[in-house]
């Protein structure tokens, strides 16, 4: 996954997400390890990734035991 990829993920997260520290999450960050990352706040997740990254993230589902890392290059293959 590019760091690209990455960078824009983690804006999501904290988009959707205010209480998350995202200086901690990296590429092997699960979602389910995310504080408060419930089955809204993945809705609201998904939300704010289309406005950055457009459809693309409408696409693929975030699943909580998938890592950002794993994500990320599910939406690069999109």
């Amino acid at each position: 996954m590019k760091q690209e990829t990455l960078d824009k993920i983690i804006e999501a997260i904290k988009m959707s997400n205010s209480d998350i520290n995202v200086d901690t999450i990296t590429a092997e960050t699960r979602f389910s390890d995310l504080p408060n990352m419930d089955s809204m706040s993945i809705v609201n997740f998904q939300l704010d990734l289309a406005s950055i990254i457009g459809e693309k993230a409408n696409e693929a589902l975030p699943m909580p035991e998938m890592t950002i890392g794993e994500y990320g290059d599910l939406i690069e293959s999109l």
